[in-house]
């Protein structure tokens, strides 16, 4: 529910932002991505976007900011998901590295890509470490 409140509110924000005669594109466009991103459930932490500038790019910086958040969830006895279009080969490749593996994969129509130019979203998940309990 809370997500749900969240999603609306930035949703309002958006629309006031960019105007009522973009409302009907955004609408549109907020219901291919609630279609290509479930929820990933309450037993997983989510990463929304990592994203590394190109001149910083093949440094392990993005290893070490998935590490990171890898260990966060560890010791809070959280898996972690993700979602990363079907055709960015780089950044799957970086995610199956570190442990994560694809769980789903949820494709646009021709139509979506009108709106939505992805060919679609793989979610990637790491479960926890068996064993790995929160800290109390």
């Amino acid at each position: 529910a809370a997500l749900g409140r969240h999603t609306a509110r930035h949703g309002r924000a958006l629309a006031r932002a960019s105007g009522a005669r973009h409302l009907p594109g955004l609408a549109r466009r907020g219901r291919i991505f609630d279609r290509l991103t479930p929820n990933p459930g309450r037993d997983v932490l989510y990463l929304s976007l990592l994203a590394v500038a190109p001149e910083h790019r093949k440094q392990g910086i993005g290893s070490v900011l998935l590490e990171r958040l890898i260990a966060a969830a560890e010791w809070m006895g959280r898996g972690v998901a993700l979602d990363v279009g079907v055709e960015n080969d780089p950044a799957r490749r970086l995610y199956e590295r570190v442990g994560f593996r694809v769980t789903s994969v949820r494709e646009t129509s021709e139509a979506d890509r009108k709106l939505v130019p992805i060919d679609g979203l793989a979610r990637m998940e790491r479960r926890p470490t068996r064993g790995t309990t929160a800290a109390t």
